[in-house]
């Protein structure tokens, strides 16, 4: 597939630096002697060594070696270990049919991976078009999904669906964005394959983070897609960040080092296991006090649940509240909870009926309030 077609005139006009593939050069072969860069010497580093004990009491060392490796600059592809951890990952999860064709970049988060993304596949006044409600957007010549746990309302795409998507991508010549950081937080048991996984053509982008599973600081995220694609978002990368901290990179390496692809995806269950459980317990709270109040679909994964409220007119009649937003703002702040106005997910932030809360950091008594607030109140928002 000629990719030409996608890309955005921004990067057709921008190319790799002279500079940058002796660097690569240098990178993937340590030995050479180096004078190509301007790499400070790493005697006058103060940092000689690290060590991070795991939750289950499992000691990782970065030693004086790979300190010294990780205070360097790196390559804008990524940590070379990591790199090829994620590979390995990718191929036991999603096993894609196209791996040889396929390649991957270490990126600052999911959100980082995004914008770029965009950059590289927009021109200034595409016709974009959005589905409400929706963290981000799809546009002509590509396809943006959130389908496992999206974000705002929760929801796991099905198995028919993705196919059907993916069928209509292949007929229309457009590409696919897949931006999955609540793939791992499913709550089913067996997961609906990923578009990675039915890409038999080339025209999935995918992007995962371990932001969700390991820790949202380390900023570390990944994007997965056709090799000529990979390569001109790496060099987005480099133009803006150079790489991705080599610290972040290799403290995630060594973890998956220490306790494999195996020991992270059991460590994956066992965190999607605790957000099933919040998620229970707001369910329970928001239906001893929410329900006639608000209605809502249970979400099938993630961090969130998508309320629509409701007024009553009339004789009783049940009618959508027309702006959540003043809700939360007038009202819900003095009986101190916050949430995300559903309008936040609107095109042009136009008002919603609904709201957005999260249960991923709430005890059972928090949750216990929050709706207990709703119940209390309602005429909230009049």
């Amino acid at each position: 597939m000629d990719y030409t077609y996608f890309l955005s005139d921004t990067v057709k006009r921008r190319s790799p630096s002279g500079v940058g593939k002796f660097g690569k050069l240098a990178y993937m072969n340590p030995k050479i002697i180096n004078f190509t860069g301007g790499l400070p010497n790493a005697k006058t580093f103060p940092f000689s060594e690290m060590t991070l004990t795991m939750t289950d009491g499992q000691i990782l060392k970065i030693d004086p070696v790979m300190m010294a490796e990780c205070l360097q600059y790196g390559f804008p592809q990524g940590y070379k270990p990591l790199l090829d951890q994620v590979r390995a990952l990718i191929q036991r999860v999603h096993n894609p049919p196209r791996t040889n064709d396929t390649d991957v970049v270490i990126i600052p988060g999911s959100q980082f991976g995004l914008n770029k993304v965009f950059e590289m596949l927009v021109n200034p006044n595409d016709i974009v078009l959005v589905p409400e409600p929706c963290y981000s957007g799809t546009f002509s010549a590509v396809l943006y999904t959130n389908p496992s746990g999206s974000n705002p309302d929760g929801i796991v795409w099905s198995d028919a669906r993705r196919r059907r998507v993916y069928d209509l991508a292949c007929k229309y010549d457009f590409l696919i964005l897949e931006d999955d950081p609540y793939y791992f937080l499913q709550f089913e048991e067996e997961f609906p394959p990923s578009f990675l996984q039915l890409d038999r053509d080339g025209r999935v982008i995918r992007i995962e983070t371990f932001s969700k599973v390991i820790g949202a600081g380390l900023r570390i995220g990944y994007a997965i897609g056709p090799i000529p694609l990979i390569e001109v978002l790496t060099v987005q990368v480099q133009g803006v960040v150079n790489h991705v901290s080599n610290v972040s990179q290799a403290c995630v390496s060594e973890m998956l080092r220490t306790v494999g692809i195996g020991g992270f995806l059991e460590k994956v269950k066992k965190t999607q296991k605790f957000y099933k459980a919040q998620r229970d317990t707001l369910m329970k709270a928001a239906e001893k006090y929410l329900t006639g109040l608000c209605e809502w679909t249970i979400p099938a994964g993630g961090f969130y649940l998508w309320l629509k409220r409701h007024i009553f007119g009339i004789f009783h009649k049940v009618l959508s509240l027309p702006n959540t937003s003043d809700m939360i703002l007038k009202r819900g702040i003095k009986r101190g909870f916050l949430a995300i106005p559903g309008c936040a997910y609107n095109v042009r932030e136009t008002p919603s009926s609904y709201l957005r809360l999260s249960y991923a950091m709430g005890n059972e008594k928090y949750m216990e309030e929050v709706s207990l607030a709703g119940k209390e109140d309602r005429n909230l928002g009049a």
